[in-house]
């Protein structure tokens, strides 16, 4: 389950990264938000081989007439280095003055609450778990019952060790409204 294991090169299901990103870029267009800003951690996009990242550039490139700013990648873990995260964070929000984040980590959320006014100044769409933000969220219950659903399958056919040609399932996202992405104007 996921797209964190990259050897051997096995079936796997998970969140599809690209309909969640459209998600989130289809509800921030219809609020009126002109100046998307994408914020999150090196090692999660590594993982996921940059599948939200390829994503969100899509989105840019497809939103031609909005804002193109450059996304904030953190090369640093901020769990481990959260003032060196929160500077850099602070030094490339006043430099391009986003109007939404999307993918803040979310142990970053404090600290850039304390530096902007969320949702007043800017809006925020996570793809983690926390209550009262709005969100893009897997749907993990999904994903679980159709990993059973592989392994039976694979059992039926009597299938064993590493595939040739290994499938990849992915789950669509749902959106969770929250308080974070007010409508700006429409």
């Amino acid at each position: 389950m996921g797209h964190s294991l990259h050897k051997p090169d096995i079936h796997r299901i998970g969140g599809d990264y690209g309909q969640a990103m459209r998600l989130a870029w289809s509800k921030l267009v219809q609020r009126g938000y002109q100046r998307p800003g994408f914020v999150y951690k090196q090692q999660s996009l590594e993982r996921t081989h940059f599948a939200l990242l390829g994503s969100f550039l899509a989105e840019q490139a497809v939103h031609g007439h909005m804002s193109r700013i450059p996304p904030l990648i953190f090369k640093k873990v901020p769990d481990d280095h959260l003032e060196a995260c929160t500077r850099e964070f602070h030094r490339w929000y006043l430099k391009h003055q986003p109007d939404v984040l999307i993918g803040v980590p979310w142990v970053l959320l404090e600290s850039i609450s304390k530096l902007i006014s969320i949702p007043e100044e800017t809006g925020v769409i996570l793809f983690d778990h926390e209550p009262g933000w709005t969100q893009v969220l897997d749907a993990a219950e999904h994903i679980g019952s159709g990993a059973v659903d592989l392994v039976v399958a694979q059992i039926h056919r009597n299938e064993t060790g590493i595939p040739p040609f290994p499938q990849t399932v992915s789950i669509n996202s749902f959106w969770v409204e929250g308080q974070t992405l007010p409508i700006r104007c429409v």
